[in-house]
């Protein structure tokens, strides 16, 4: 049998990384006014940072490499904010 360890390793630590990019894009996705009024949502700024200290970890696990990981969760969030700017609501 092949061993395929390397090509499986590398699925198993970026699949998490790319279905939680597309979990922000989905959620970001939703216009504020779809969404119920609570007081969690009063807290946008600390949700933004909960979601992407996730999203920051799990790159951070994959690569290990701090630099890199703040850099390009910093680029997702930029480019998140674009998409966010076309987004009625």
């Amino acid at each position: 049998m092949e061993d395929v360890g390397p090509r499986r390793g590398f699925w198993r630590r970026w699949v998490p990384v790319g279905v939680y990019a597309a979990l922000i894009f989905f959620g970001s996705s939703i216009p504020g006014k779809a969404y119920p009024s609570t007081v969690l949502w009063d807290y946008d700024k600390l949700l933004h940072a909960i979601v992407y200290a996730g999203f920051g970890a799990l790159v951070h696990r994959t690569s290990r490499r701090f630099w890199p990981s703040v850099l390009g969760c910093a680029a997702y969030g930029f480019t998140d904010e674009i998409h966010q700017a076309f987004i009625p609501g």
